[in-house]
């Protein structure tokens, strides 16, 4: 068997047990070629998991040791690695955690873990220029109504149902994270209600908070290319005009302070 015939037969013993390469394996004077395989399956899987740990700390803290080495192989059997970065091995686990029992029978499990892996985006990202405040005060205010905002890399929007936030925070309390998910999953007829969530990087240090309903809606808006007259516009459902402005001016001077704006620009035409 050729060098690259073989490493290919290798490597489909260690992913999927494949017997192909065991005629081309010797048995050693103190173990079968089985058990020796065996040594490098078992290195593989643990590596993987060490990864999985480092990338989802919490989620690992709520399952605890055990609990999380069982998840750690089913998703290592469903997802073997085929990215050369082991930075990217764990981004399927929020939507393996939602999709498989017994996981999927505590969804706040996937809320949590697609937290923790927004938090690993952000504090990752390239760092960018951040507009100070200075530079907003400077702007003429004509020009205000028609300002855009461009937003940085390291920032994240999520939406959970069922109180993944919560229980992180529960679980930095040494609280029961079950017990903080459940309270933080407020019911309606139609299902939990939605929390929105703002996840972002400040001073080296990834962060998250919750987010009202207006100043979700205008941070969307604002993301998607509406200019400072349209956010305002958009803020009447929640307010006057005259609050919907100050509330407006309130966001933005909130977003700035938390470096979460790169740029802005004044659209034409208004």
């Amino acid at each position: 068997m050729r060098l690259a015939a073989l490493q290919r037969a290798f490597a489909a013993r260690i992913l999927k047990g494949d017997p192909a390469i065991l005629p081309h394996i010797r048995d050693s004077a103190r173990a079968p070629r089985a058990t020796l395989l065996h040594v490098y399956e078992h290195a593989y899987g643990a590596r993987l998991a060490e990864v999985l740990e480092g990338d989802y700390e919490k989620l690992r803290q709520a399952l605890g040791a055990d609990g999380f080495l069982t998840l750690a192989a089913a998703y290592v059997e469903a997802y073997p690695s085929r990215h050369p970065n082991a930075r990217f091995f764990g981004r399927h686990l929020p939507a393996f955690i939602e999709a498989v029992a017994p996981w999927s029978d505590r969804p706040w499990l996937a809320e949590l873990a697609r937290l923790e892996w927004a938090m690993g985006e952000v504090f990752v990202a390239e760092d960018q220029p951040r507009v100070g405040l200075e530079a907003m005060a400077a702007l003429h205010p004509e020009d205000w109504p028609r300002l855009t905002f461009a937003f940085v890399e390291d920032l994240r929007r999520l939406e959970t149902r069922h109180g993944g936030p919560e229980a992180w925070l529960a679980l930095d309390a040494s609280d029961d994270p079950a017990l903080a998910a459940a309270a933080a999953a407020k019911a309606e007829a139609d299902g939990p209600l939605p929390q929105r969530w703002l996840i972002w990087r400040m001073a080296d240090k990834a962060r998250f908070r919750s987010l009202e309903p207006p100043e979700a809606a205008a941070l969307d808006l604002a993301a998607s290319g509406g200019c400072f007259a349209d956010l305002c516009e958009a803020l009447l459902e929640f307010a006057d005009a005259i609050d919907a402005a100050t509330l407006m001016a309130g966001y933005l001077r909130t977003w700035i302070e938390a470096g979460v704006i790169a740029g802005y620009a004044a659209a034409d035409g208004a």
